[in-house]
């Protein structure tokens, strides 16, 4: 099954084919929360990176949350490309945090911090009422991290 684009009610987008998941979701202008379940082998190609770069150009500097908790680690290849998309797009990105429960997962986070060459840009949290109390602060609103999207 080949990944399919939908807008949810809230108008989130969700992308998904039989492996995994990613959903986008804008909490605020400028922050943006992915939420990745199931497996990335690239499936979903460069979609999550254009819903960026549309709100780095609406917004010049954007703050990005991604929920990892459901996610199996990605492949290499996506693990790269995420690399080399920081790195391209630094000077857009106001941070980066990265919510992780596993350690497969956290190394690749880990991993991708240090290719990308972003240092303090990049955030690994490993608890989830922190990663929330981050997003309430950059969304100026109360946020509470639920059970992740898909």
């Amino acid at each position: 099954m080949a990944a399919q684009k939908e807008v949810l009610e809230d108008g989130a987008l969700r992308f998904k084919d039989d492996t995994g998941c990613i959903v986008v979701t804008r909490l605020a202008p400028g922050v943006v929360l992915l939420t990745l379940s199931g497996q990335d082998r690239g499936q979903f190609g460069d979609a999550v990176f254009a819903e960026l770069a549309t709100d780095m150009s609406r917004h010049h500097l954007i703050e990005v949350f991604v929920d990892t908790r459901e996610a199996v680690n990605a492949d290499v290849p996506v693990a790269n490309q995420w690399s080399d998309w920081l790195q391209a797009n630094r000077k857009g990105l106001k941070r980066l945090n990265v919510l992780v429960s596993s350690k497969f997962v956290q190394l690749t986070a880990e991993v991708m911090k240090l290719f990308s060459r972003t240092g303090e840009l990049m955030r690994i949290y490993s608890d989830a009422p922190a990663f929330s109390d981050a997003i309430a602060q950059a969304s100026g609103r109360p946020f509470v991290l639920g059970v992740p999207r898909r």
